[in-house]
């Protein structure tokens, strides 16, 4: 076993969390295939083209079946949907909100409000005021921080 490999464990708790972050990216890519196909140009033959699969593998990703997928994975599919995917991530402890950037918010947990979902981080403009939700404390990134993530 290698110095990066750790020992299997069994634990509710990370089971949990992972089926919920492999969820998370099943709803997030079947919301955009659903708003593609109501909008027209997107099948399922094509989608499984561009990803160089068999045309069922998608059907099964998106049926009763969960997906285990990989970064690599993760990334031919936001390609072949043509998306950007943006990541951040809240400490539970602190609240505090990290992007590829840098800290993003610093604030309790559970100060979101009115937020499309309690979980997100609200949207900043350019002068560092919230354009989409509000939250009753903390403070915003650095200046220097806010175009990294507009």
């Amino acid at each position: 076993m290698s110095a990066w490999e750790k020992e299997p464990r069994v634990d509710p708790v990370t089971d949990d969390t992972r089926a919920m972050l492999r969820s998370a990216f099943v709803s997030l890519f079947w919301n955009v295939i659903s708003h593609k196909k109501d909008h027209g140009g997107f099948s399922f033959t094509k989608f499984a083209e561009r990803l160089g699969v068999n045309k069922s593998a998608p059907s099964r990703w998106f049926s009763a079946e969960r997906p285990n997928w990989t970064i690599n994975t993760i990334s031919d599919i936001e390609q072949a949907l043509d998306l950007d995917i943006e990541i951040w991530a809240r400490d539970r402890k602190t609240g505090i909100v990290f992007s590829p950037a840098g800290i993003i918010r610093k604030s309790p947990v559970g100060t979101f409000t009115d937020c499309p979902s309690s979980n997100a981080p609200p949207r900043i403009n350019a002068m560092g005021e919230v354009i989409e939700g509000t939250f009753s404390s903390g403070s915003l990134m650095e200046s220097s921080q806010m175009g990294a993530i507009l």
